[in-house]
Parts: structure tokens; sequence; C-alpha cells
């Protein structure tokens, strides 16, 4: 049975992708102390990876993620997609 990397939330890769969710902090919390906030995208994010989902993928679930999950209005912004590049990188 083949290792599914994106169900580890304290493997390496998860780590960078919650350095990556932590360095974007999309609703400002990580400069008051919090810093697992976003570990609810982790899991979800690296299945992404798994799946080599592209770009468009992974911003319109984090456009979703923004708006039910976080209440925010969602749609893409300059730092959401740096993040996702960042992302992708890990994926390769």
């Amino acid at each position: 049975m083949a290792e599914h990397r994106g169900g580890d939330t304290t493997s390496a890769r998860a780590t960078a992708i919650r350095a990556l969710l932590n360095e974007w902090d999309f609703i400002g919390v990580v400069p008051h102390g919090v810093r697992d906030e976003y570990d609810c995208l982790i899991l979800e994010l690296g299945e992404h990876l798994d799946r080599g989902a592209g770009a468009d993928e992974v911003q319109a679930y984090l456009s979703a993620e923004l708006v039910t999950h976080f209440g925010l209005s969602g749609g893409r912004t300059p730092a959401g997609d740096e993040f996702v590049v960042g992302l992708l990188a890990l994926g390769t």
C-alpha cells in the first residue's frame, strides 16, 4: 500500500505547508502568537499536492475555504497567489 503523504500533520511537508500558511496569515493571527490556526487546511492541501493539482484547483479550494470556514470574502489576492506558488513547489 502506498503511503499517503497528505495525511500526516507532523511530516516535513506538513511543517512546510504550515510555514507557508503562517507566512500568508490571511486572517492576521500569527503576530498574536497563534501558530496552528490554519492547520485545518494542511491535510487537504497535502492531498491536492498528492493528486498533482494545479494552481487553479488549489485556488478554488482555498477560495471556498476562505468563505465557508473562515467567513472571508474569498477571491484571489497577490499574497494568496504567492502562497499557491510556494505550495506547488513543495510537490515537485
